[in-house]
């Protein structure tokens, strides 16, 4: 942003037991073949059915769901993405971090992204339809937390 000032900050909220951004997708909207460095993930109209707000400002969006209320009040809104990774340019094998606790193996490639957004407002957003591509994405299968060493 050139301006520097944060306009939308959409995300579906915190759960009741303190799990942030985080929905579930739905069967199908993400494929991966993890030995041929591949992967898609696709979401249509994501909206307040499943608790996405758009909250102005992360500061407002954290504080307000935290329980400090809001200095901006919410706005329903929707969101539509899809990401493709793709382009094997690297692997790590059996990486094992025991002070951090996980252990995972990793393939380095490169993503796209299209994204869309509205809200109840009025604002709409569509990225452009020729996406370019990022200079480093990963994807992995990592074990951690309860789940290290298991």
């Amino acid at each position: 942003m050139a301006s520097g000032v944060q306009v939308h900050d959409f995300n579906p909220g915190i759960a009741p037991n303190g799990l942030f951004w985080t929905v579930m997708i739905p069967d199908g909207g993400v494929q991966v073949n993890f030995g041929a460095g591949r992967a898609s993930m696709n979401v249509t109209d994501l909206g307040p059915e499943q608790g996405l707000m758009d909250y102005i400002t992360l500061p407002n969006g954290l504080i307000g769901q935290t329980g400090g209320g809001f200095s901006i009040p919410p706005v329903p809104a929707s969101v539509s993405f899809a990401m493709q990774w793709s382009g094997v340019t690297s692997r790590l094998d059996d990486v094992v971090n025991t002070t951090d606790r996980f252990t995972g193996n990793y393939v380095l490639t490169t993503a796209t992204m299209q994204w869309s957004a509205s809200t109840a407002e009025g604002f709409t957003f569509t990225s452009d339809n020729n996406p370019t591509s990022s200079l480093y994405a990963l994807l992995g299968h990592e074990q951690n937390g309860v789940f290290f060493g298991a």
